[in-house]
């Protein structure tokens, strides 16, 4: 016949969940005590599950009816209650329940318990059996029950008389407790309970004892032999059974270690659970589905979050969440939620919350909604992290990632990106580049060092934020070049009015005049994409065709501009090649006599280069040697140069004249370079040719720039025996004051000054006073550009020593210059 078991409780929910977990057997359920009576009366039912508190008549009134009707006494009550109704099971165990369930119900409690009362209800009706079969039943469930079982005719369980031939106890108890039935009867319960345990164990058997309670049952530890511990759920209870029964007591055991464990597991989880909630970096949050995200629950750290306390949010009690939220990222928020809820996706948004102090906060969230069985949304869940100094160190990176780290412009990348995105958005109508470069700014750090060289960018970059504005965008792409990307103009005139402004601004307040700048504006055609290493080529282009007499100019990026540029491209190429394959092009040396004014003979000549293009015809100096300076051709032709040129002087050495000076242009460029001496030695020896007819020329206006360097190595060629020169004194650096300092043998006048002698008063001209000062510090004078009589009698009149002119000669090839030499010695 199928165990029936009657399930009385109000709530709905309670019945279905524990008729759910007792589906193995037959359930009955009702909802009062009314009806529960109602259904024991027609029922045979083995155990009632009963709740205290109902409507009608609630669990109290139905156990006083039980106990009063005689026909009940084997129906096994389990009374409801919850964890602080203690006087309610006391009450209920003394109107006759037999064991009660704390509420919530444990599945795995209820379950042992409704096995233990039906095993006890088993034991009970067998015990109602005549005595034989009686016997053979108990062996038998002794045998085949899962729990441990013994029973006594006296109730002293937990001091047990060795000769006390009443105990009896199967194998399973044994087993539970690792000892067998004599040693247990030898050692006594109360050896192998643990100590913290056992008192709590008495106490309860003293009540059972005085009939406090007709059963009870506890969770105790009991020590193994091998000194391990178990868990045994104990229960001990009368026996209702005739007089002529000598067991009046059982005991039942069952061994919980395992389902113990896994509790303690669960609460080091459920605290381990607690804690990492309250020592998240955030806060964790249940909040509603609505535009204030009303909170349900919030985490510990929320606090630390938002600068309020967990009770200002919980059901929006001061204000709610949404009130935090910077006012620019609520709808954002919402429609990302609902987006996130109709897809059934994660929410993952980062934004700013206002903090108590009126400041910002960027907070990173995560959360998910929560559906019921119908997919309604119940609630959110999720976690809320600040990411303020992430987010900090994100906006100071890409801030870094697009300005100048010294002046705080933006940067190459920024013009780049700006270019790229106003063409995509088509936002580029009438736009010009406006390129201001700095010129000799390396020559200025090279001298003076990195820290005046900042401070000259910062000074530049100072005056230029001025004229930032929108129409205006100043960038820093480069350290000796800025660039403003003008637009929103309608005529070209604007651009060079802007640009006007610009050279005002730096003529007036930059103070550093050892720098010039030049700029370079070419117009952005919105007609056609815009390659922007080409825009800048350009600008650069432009601004690198300065006018060298002007300390500021501009120049616009034009036809003329470009052939130029296209011109020195194909020269360049061409100086390339030429280094490759000498037939490519034809590079050469001519001869101008320099003249002793008082001898009237030739003492010496200036090597001076040649270059003549298959395509382009011969190339003036002034156009081909500023080529290689900037591309640093000059370091191999410089070589070639002064080989040739002494290839020559062994040439008039070997046609009789061991005296005649070759003089030498070198740039700064060739000066500085670390091997130049080493090579210039080294070159005297291998033509085998006299340091002593060897001149050194370099312009004046090389000591502008890196001069205690210049004037080191100078010293060094000095020291070889070799003549120095300043060319084209008078039109450079002013070093009048500082001549004296300069490790130099000769001052090369420049023609400027000699052309001036046939148009103004002699008397006011300054060479007499520089061939005088020369002469009073030791040093030669030569005259260059010397055209006419008039010009070489004033010379002589005030005691120049040499010159060099058309007057005498041009530059000559090899063999006139030999010719002339031997004709005129």
């Amino acid at each position: 016949m199928d165990t029936k078991i009657l399930i009385v409780d109000d709530s709905k929910s309670d019945r279905t969940i524990i008729e759910k977990l007792l589906n193995e057997y037959e359930v009955l359920t009702a909802e009062n005590g009314v009806e529960a009576l109602d259904i024991i009366s027609k029922n045979e039912i083995d155990i009632l599950i009963l709740d205290i508190n109902m409507p009608k008549m609630d669990g109290f009134e139905v156990l006083r009816h039980l106990k009063d009707t005689n026909r009940y006494k084997r129906l096994r009550t389990l009374i409801l209650t919850n964890y602080n109704e203690i006087d309610n099971e006391i009450k209920g165990l003394q109107l006759g329940a037999v064991d009660y369930i704390r509420k919530p119900v444990n599945m795995y409690s209820l379950k042992a318990r409704i096995q233990t009362h039906l095993e006890l209800l088993k034991i009970q009706q067998l015990f109602e059996q005549k005595s034989h079969q009686e016997f053979l039943t108990v062996q038998t469930i002794l045998k085949q029950a899962p729990l441990g079982i013994a029973f006594a005719s006296r109730n002293v369980p937990l001091a047990i008389d060795s000769k006390d031939e009443t105990i009896h106890m199967n194998a399973i108890l044994e087993k539970i407790t690792g000892y067998d039935k004599a040693k247990l009867l030898s050692l006594g319960w109360q050896s192998i309970i643990h100590p913290d345990d056992l008192e709590k164990d008495l106490k309860l058997f003293k009540e059972l004892e005085n009939s406090e309670s007709t059963s009870y049952e506890t969770e105790s530890r009991f020590i193994k032999p091998d000194k391990t511990e178990v868990w045994i759920n104990l229960i001990i209870a009368k026996l209702n059974l005739n007089n002529s029964y000598k067991y009046n007591y059982i005991y039942l055991m069952q061994d919980i270690s395992k389902r113990k464990a896994a509790e303690s597991l669960l609460q080091e989880s459920e605290q381990s659970k607690a804690v990492l909630l309250d020592n998240l970096p955030g806060m964790m949050y249940r909040c509603k589905n609505d535009k204030e995200w009303t909170m349900l629950y919030v985490s510990n750290g929320c606090y630390e979050l938002t600068g309020y306390n967990a009770s200002f949010l919980l059901n929006n009690h001061i204000l709610s969440y949404n009130d935090l939220i910077k006012p620019e990222y609520r709808d954002l928020i919402w429609e990302s939620w609902q987006m996130a809820i109709n897809d059934h996706t994660k929410f993952l948004e980062e934004y700013e919350i206002m903090m108590p102090n009126g400041t910002y906060k960027w907070v990173w969230e995560q959360g998910q909604a929560i559906y019921d069985q119908n997919g309604q949304v119940k609630w959110l869940e999720g976690l809320i992290i600040d990411i303020d100094q992430r987010k900090t160190n994100e906006i100071l990176i890409k801030h870094a990632s697009e300005h100048d780290s010294l002046t705080d412009i933006l940067n190459l990348r920024s013009l780049e990106n700006t270019i790229i995105t106003q063409q995509q958005e088509g936002k580029i109508k009438q736009a010009s580049m406006v390129m201001i470069y700095i010129r000799r700014y390396s020559h200025l750090v090279t001298s003076y060092g990195y820290k005046v060289g900042n401070q000259l960018i910062l000074e530049v970059a100072n005056i230029l934020k001025e004229l930032n504005d929108d129409k205006h965008m100043l960038y820093h792409p480069f350290n000796d070049r800025f660039i403003f990307l003008v637009h929103g103009y309608h005529k070209p005139a604007t651009v060079e009015s802007f640009v006007q402004k610009i050279v005002r601004e730096l003529d007036n307040r930059v103070k550093q005049r050892t720098i010039g700048f030049s700029i370079g504006i070419i117009e952005i055609d919105h007609n056609k994409k815009n390659d922007v290493v080409t825009l800048l080529r350009q600008a650069a282009i432009a601004s690198d065709h300065f006018n060298v007499h002007h300390n500021i100019s501009y120049s616009f990026y034009d036809k003329k501009i470009a052939e130029h540029n296209t011109r020195e491209k194909l020269i360049t190429e061409s100086l390339e090649n030429y280094l490759v394959d000498e037939r490519s092009a034809d590079f050469f040396l001519v001869y101008q006599p320099i003249i002793e004014i008082k001898t009237n003979k030739i003492i010496g000549f200036e090597a001076l280069a040649r270059f003549r293009h298959q395509h382009l015809g011969n190339i003036m100096p002034n156009e081909f040697i500023p080529v290689t300076e900037s591309s640093l051709l000059i370091l191999p032709y410089g070589k070639k140069i002064i080989e040739k040129a002494f290839a020559f002087s062994k040439k008039i050495e070997k046609a009789g004249h061991k005296d005649v000076i070759i003089a030498l242009n070198v740039s700064a460029i060739q000066l500085l370079n670390d091997n130049f001496i080493k090579d210039l030695i080294s070159l005297i020896k291998h033509n085998k040719v006299s340091p002593k007819n060897i001149n050194i020329e370099v312009t004046e206006s090389i000591f502008s720039d890196s001069y205690q360097e210049i004037n080191r190595k100078l010293d060094e060629i000095h020291k070889l025996g070799i003549q120095v020169s300043i060319d084209d004194f008078g039109t450079g650096y002013s070093s009048l004051a500082r001549e004296e300092e300069l490790n130099v043998n000769i001052l090369k006048i420049d023609r400027h000054f000699v052309s001036k002698l046939s148009s103004s008063d002699p008397k006011k001209n300054l060479i007499s006073d520089i061939i005088s000062m020369a002469h009073k510090l030791g040093h030669q004078v030569i005259a260059e550009g010397v055209e006419n009589k008039e010009q070489l009698d004033y010379l002589r009149q005030h005691d120049c020593d040499m010159y060099q002119g058309f007057y005498f000669s041009k530059a000559l090839l090899e063999e006139d210059a030999l010719k002339l030499l031997n004709h005129k010695r």
